[in-house]
């Protein structure tokens, strides 16, 4: 009896090649991504998808940091069980055909918008990097025996990890916003702050929020 065996599945092999900013109308880091499935192997396309997640627990922080990120992990003595990833992106990446290894680029969105909360975190450090680990899963596409479609899923073990430089984060954002940070607020807040704006005479909504602070640190 002749015994038959299958073909090899092909194995992705995920390496990340950089992460830099990208000139976007909106902070945008650009993360680019080589994927090699092995010499020979003619890959008709892949159903990728990406998960990116800040690793907060796998970097120290200063007095400061720890106290602007109580909103997100709660007090530091609580850390040890507190302290987690950070979801960032998660998205689903088209990949063309390619023999043997291509790249693809994963835009990730960064910034000052308080409500998400990859921007609360990066925008509470002082310096340093920002931990990040990737996930892969989907579907493979590729040719068989015989030139025939054959599939395979991703396996979920899939991933690779990171450290993206704050400064690299800060770049992005002041290529798309200068020094400048959006707060959103209430209708009625926002009213009452033009109120209190308007009778003080400050010219600027800067030095409107300083009389504010220095009132309540005094």
């Amino acid at each position: 009896m002749i015994e038959v065996v299958p073909p090899a599945v092909p194995a992705l092999r995920f390496t990340l090649e950089d992460i830099v900013p990208l000139r976007a109308a909106a902070p945008t880091l650009r993360m680019r991504v080589r994927l090699a499935a092995g010499d020979g192997v003619r890959v008709r396309g892949v159903g990728l998808n990406v998960d990116v997640r800040i690793a907060a627990e796998r970097r120290r922080y200063a007095a400061g940091e720890r106290d602007r990120l109580r909103e997100l992990f709660g007090a530091p003595a609580d850390w040890a069980s507190s302290l987690g990833p950070i979801p960032w992106l998660r998205a689903g990446v088209h990949v063309p055909p390619f023999d043997g290894a291509t790249t693809i680029d994963v835009p990730l969105p960064c910034g000052y918008d308080f409500d998400l909360v990859a921007d609360k975190y990066a925008t509470a450090l002082d310096g340093g990097e920002i931990p990040v680990d990737v996930g892969f899963t989907g579907t493979l596409f590729y040719d068989g025996p015989g030139g025939r479609l054959q599939t395979a899923k991703i396996p979920w073990d899939s991933e690779l990890s990171a450290r993206v430089p704050l400064s690299t984060w800060r770049d992005a954002v002041d290529a798309s916003c200068g020094s400048e940070a959006w707060l959103r607020l209430d209708r009625d807040v926002l009213q009452r702050l033009q109120t209190y704006r308007s009778r003080g005479g400050f010219a600027t909504w800067d030095q409107a929020f300083a009389s504010l602070l220095e009132r309540v640190e005094a």
